[in-house]
């Protein structure tokens, strides 16, 4: 049989690769290996699955894997073609029909390798390939994987601790449900590829768990977790772990299941923002009673503090009544604080008060929340250029370190 010679590097998507001048680095592999991959797969093969071209050349079997469930095998030539004497003339033209395809596959794979390997060779510069070159035959050593494993090891190697890093940063990962869940996936699949580019790969049941732990944590995924731990072992893979969970996110997107509390935000944290909010809310009236009066507001109520099993079930409309409930009982105490008409000569003096010695000053303890300094009002909750009731003479560019000769008040 008579083999077709077809230049298959003029039918990759990127014949000439991005050349790496001097000595290769990490990026500049990674980024070779990239166009590599994208060549590899732009020649069509049934072998692997028949998605994903000949990228089983670049990939070892275990990261093909992470692809495809049908493995990518390199077969070795098939020999001579051996017809048993006694077969029939239908047997044995299926016999040469099947070794003519074998024969075509092997030549397939090996043009496309050597091409794959051309392009590595023109794209880095000799001095850095001379160890996988046969100094007798001026052959390359090795295949495709060989090659990049090597400039890998010597020049691009990644570091245990750089390594570690982003293994830390996407076990901590916090997921949003209300976004794609292959933002996780890609995560994962990252540190995969990096973990191969440092020569330290991760297996697929490391990436399940990686996985797991992080959909774990938004306490959304819990029916489909249980459904996926009662899976066969044989079943449990990284393509089928990214279909499950893809179609269970599509399921609880569709029924409207991505609420506040499950889609990243869990009972404390939704607790937190409330009480948050309302803490922000007393601070501001607290600071208003301050200017209004220059003496102790009232003691406000209690701090509506929500705890996280009520702050998951509450509504947001039954949650904001207790807190305008709460802030109108504050109001109703500063009410009864403010002077009247015939009260108002018995305010703070300003005119015959000099700008360094000013009276009236409160003398009640500092709330933690006043931690700015106005000119006016000493140690308080605003600066001096937000001050809304400034005294005479009033320094509005004064601060803690430059007073200006203003007040001391909390100073001290």
């Amino acid at each position: 049989m008579s083999i077709n010679a077809t230049n298959y590097r003029d039918i990759m998507s990127k014949p000439d690769l991005t050349a790496i001048l001097g000595i290769p680095t990490y990026d500049s592999l990674h980024k070779m290996q990239i166009e590599l991959k994208t060549n590899a797969i732009s020649v069509h093969s049934n072998k692997g699955g028949g998605s994903h071209g000949h990228l089983g050349l670049i990939m070892t079997g275990p990261q093909y894997a992470l692809l495809s469930n049908v493995a990518y095998i390199k077969d070795p030539h098939p020999g001579e073609l051996v017809i048993p004497q006694n077969a029939t003339r239908v047997a044995a033209e299926a016999q040469k029909r099947a070794y003519d395809e074998r024969i075509r596959v092997f030549h397939e794979v090996r043009g496309v390798e050597q091409a794959l390997i051309q392009q590595i060779v023109a794209a880095v510069e000799p001095e850095y390939l001379v160890a996988m070159k046969d100094r007798n035959t001026g052959q390359f050593i090795g295949n495709v994987q060989n090659i990049l494993e090597y400039l890998l090891v010597t020049y691009g190697k990644i570091s245990a601790s750089q390594l570690n890093e982003f293994d830390t940063e996407v076990s901590d990962m916090h997921y949003d449900p209300v976004t794609p869940v292959d933002t996780v996936f890609n995560k994962i699949e990252d540190l995969l590829e990096y973990g191969d580019m440092a020569i330290c790969p991760f297996t697929q049941p490391q990436a399940m768990s990686k996985g797991y732990n992080i959909l774990n944590k938004t306490g959304k995924f819990r029916e489909s977790i249980k459904e996926w731990n009662r899976l066969p072992a044989l079943q449990k893979t990284w393509i089928n772990f990214k279909v499950h969970f893809r179609q269970a996110h599509a399921e609880l997107k569709e029924i409207g299941a991505l609420t506040m509390e499950e889609a990243g935000y869990g009972q404390a944290a939704q607790a937190n923002m409330v009480n948050e909010i309302v803490t922000r809310v007393s601070e501001e009236l607290h600071h208003q009673a301050n200017l209004a009066f220059g003496t102790p507001p009232p003691e406000p109520p209690a701090p509506l503090l929500v705890p996280p099993a009520t702050a998951a079930h509450a509504t947001t409309d039954t949650i904001l009544q207790q807190v305008l409930a709460q802030n109108q009982e504050l109001m109703k105490m500063l009410a009864a604080k403010t002077p009247t008409s015939s009260s108002t000569n018995n305010r703070r003096p300003r005119s015959n008060v000099s700008a360094s010695k000013r009276g009236g000053q409160p003398t009640y303890p500092l709330p933690a929340w006043a931690t700015e300094y106005c000119w006016t009002h000493g140690k308080c909750s605003h600066k001096s250029s937000k001050c809304r009731n400034p005294a005479p003479g009033h320094q509005e560019d004064a601060t803690m370190e430059a007073k200006k000769d203003g007040s001391t008040f909390g100073c001290t």
